[in-house]
């Protein structure tokens, strides 16, 4: 949150990068490559392929994750019983 606080300062323009580097006591240099890199991801921000919100697994397939899961604990619990006889 700190470097995207201080990219968004820089961008907004109202004080110089030496200003921000005493104000927020970093380099001016590290300031600018953080602005640059705020302003070339920020397309990311409204693409949702990339952003990862399609991504998401469904309700359905998170169900039947965990009817896998399930199953596959009932039959473990049950080897189990089978390997302690």
């Amino acid at each position: 949150a700190f470097k995207a606080q201080v990219a968004l300062e820089a961008i907004k323009e109202q004080e110089s990068p030496e200003a921000l580097a005493d104000r927020f006591n970093v380099p001016a240099a590290l300031i600018l490559e953080w602005k640059q890199h705020f302003i070339d991801s920020a397309g990311q921000l409204f693409d949702r392929k990339k952003a990862g919100t399609t991504a998401q697994p469904s309700v359905r397939q998170l169900t039947a994750k965990l009817k896998r899961l399930e199953q596959d604990r009932d039959f473990l619990k049950y080897a189990l019983k089978k390997l302690e006889k």
